[in-house]
């Protein structure tokens, strides 16, 4: 799936956090929501988990 396939990218979670803050700093109206989303999918299929 999709979100696998993100941690082959090389876009690390720092990268894809800088993207949100982007989009959101500059109100695009569906930053937030999908903001939610990515970060729930970068933390439900992360090879590192959180401890």
């Amino acid at each position: 799936p999709r979100r696998s396939a993100a941690w082959s990218s090389p876009a690390g979670p720092e990268e894809i956090m800088e993207a949100i803050w982007v989009a959101a700093e500059m109100r695009a109206g569906g930053a937030y929501a999908h903001s939610t989303l990515a970060l729930y999918a970068m933390d439900e299929t992360s090879p590192h988990p959180h401890q």
